[in-house]
């Protein structure tokens, strides 16, 4: 069952990146629980989103195929 669920956040690029984000923003929360650093909701919420969008995004780019074209600029010698 866990393995089920594990397989499916890992195949997901939204569930995985919304998974690593609460992670952060639950250690977050925790570091500062035990600093006593007094931290509005919505710090976190923010926090959540940065975090989901920059694993999402990483993500994204990582899955891409980036395809370049040649150029025709020869490098060495001049020929005259």
């Amino acid at each position: 069952m866990v393995k089920q669920y594990y397989n499916m956040v890992m195949n997901n690029d939204f569930l995985l990146s919304g998974v690593v984000g609460l992670i952060c923003t639950i250690l977050y929360y925790v570091e500062n629980k035990r600093t006593k650093n007094v931290i509005t909701n919505v710090s976190y919420l923010k926090v959540l989103v940065i975090v989901t969008v920059a694993v999402y995004l990483t993500l994204y780019l990582k899955n891409t195929k980036t395809v370049l074209k040649e150029s025709s600029v020869k490098i060495g010698e001049p020929d005259f």
